[in-house]
């Protein structure tokens, strides 16, 4: 398994978290002294994403936030590359810096666009993630939607700590 060291830190906080749903797969997880952002999808109400295979989407709602809007972010995790999960806003305006968890397809994609620190994950590969006292367990699921192909990975997120309490998020 490898991992991924995160700056900063110190001791991890589990009694409370944050989840804040802003639209679509994007979500904004604060638990554990962590910041992750889910499939990042700014657009505004109206606009078109392509989809593949000729296929495009118009935005129903306006996101709940813009990027200006998020606090410091430790990590996205991307489930896979289409633009109704990491669109154009996106790519203008995250920190080309921050991690990215996804599979190598999107991984390689995000590289051209200049994202430097991409972490591709096969189908049952997991990467464990570091901050401080907490620990990220990351864990590529194979899945099958009506967006995407059959085996497309997927993620599940694991904290630990050396407090008893082990809470478990299942995203597809």
């Amino acid at each position: 398994m490898t991992s991924l060291e995160l700056a900063g830190g110190g001791a991890a906080e589990f009694s409370e978290g944050d989840l804040y749903f802003i639209g679509n797969a994007t979500t904004l997880i604060r638990f554990g002294g962590l910041t992750i952002l889910t499939d990042p999808a700014f657009l505004h109400k109206g606009e078109h994403v392509y989809l593949g295979h000729g296929i495009w989407a118009r935005r129903e709602v306006e996101p709940a936030c813009q990027i200006a809007d998020l606090p410091p972010i430790d990590l996205v995790i991307l489930s896979h590359y289409h633009g109704d999960h990491f669109d154009d806003v996106a790519a203008q305006e995250l920190d080309k810096k921050l991690p990215i968890v996804s599979t190598a397809d999107a991984v390689d994609k995000l590289s051209a666009l200049g994202f430097e620190r991409g972490h591709s994950l096969d189908t049952w590969e997991s990467l464990e993630v570091h901050k401080g006292d907490a620990t990220l367990k990351i864990t590529a699921m194979s899945s099958s939607t009506g967006s995407t192909s059959p085996g497309t990975p997927c993620s599940s997120i694991t904290w630990r700590t050396s407090r008893a309490a082990t809470p478990t998020l299942t995203s597809a």
